[in-house]
């Protein structure tokens, strides 16, 4: 895929080679992330990928969730995250969810506590 590029470089280099001048003939502005939007995408979740024919391409192979057991997990944390601290919630979450990550960066949760919490 490349390196990542700025959003304002390529806003600026577009308007410049239509010869005009970023600031001047065209206002940038900007406006912040929408609800949802992201700073950046990952290309691969959880899991490993294995080349294809085409050099660079691959293809992920991703595990497939067990849904009756992430509904159990769920619905037991519903009920009793109201009698645990932050940090624990947030590590069940990242049990049930392998590529969540708090926004608030409080936890950065680790395999071993995720694996202690569901025995």
């Amino acid at each position: 895929m490349g390196n990542p590029v700025k959003i304002d470089d390529l806003a600026r280099d577009m308007i410049q080679l239509h010869g005009l001048v970023p600031g001047k003939d065209i206002i940038i502005e900007y406006t912040g992330l929408r609800p949802g939007e992201k700073l950046y995408e990952e290309l691969c979740h959880v899991g490993g990928g294995r080349p294809t024919k085409i050099e660079k391409v691959w293809m992920t192979e991703t595990p497939t969730p067990d849904r009756e057991k992430f509904h159990r997990e769920l619905d037991d944390l519903l009920e009793r995250c109201h009698l645990m601290d932050r940090e624990t919630v947030y590590a069940r979450i990242a049990h049930l969810v392998p590529d969540f990550v708090s926004t608030t960066g409080e936890l950065a949760p680790s395999s071993t506590l995720r694996s202690e919490l569901f025995r």
